[in-house]
């Protein structure tokens, strides 16, 4: 989906409009899918290196957590 289509420029408002009415955990699982399905519609491909940025993102921050917790005054 290209920014400059008539899809895209459909597709905006209405995640902008549903992001707006939904509250905290609603609103961030609508827009992971809302990204999917963006990510679908361009090229299907690209959801498996979207799925590994996320898959590599969560367990780096569970890392960073774990550190945190077992030395929380670190040295900068």
């Amino acid at each position: 989906m290209l920014f400059n289509s008539l899809h895209f420029l459909i597709f905006f408002p209405i995640v902008l409009a549903v992001t707006y009415y939904l509250k905290n955990r609603n609103q961030k699982i609508f827009l992971l899918l809302a990204s999917f399905y963006f990510y679908i519609i361009s090229n299907y491909t690209f959801i498996f290196l979207l799925l590994f940025s996320i898959f590599i993102d969560f367990f780096a921050a569970l890392a960073i957590s774990k550190l945190e917790k077992e030395n929380p005054k670190r040295k900068f």
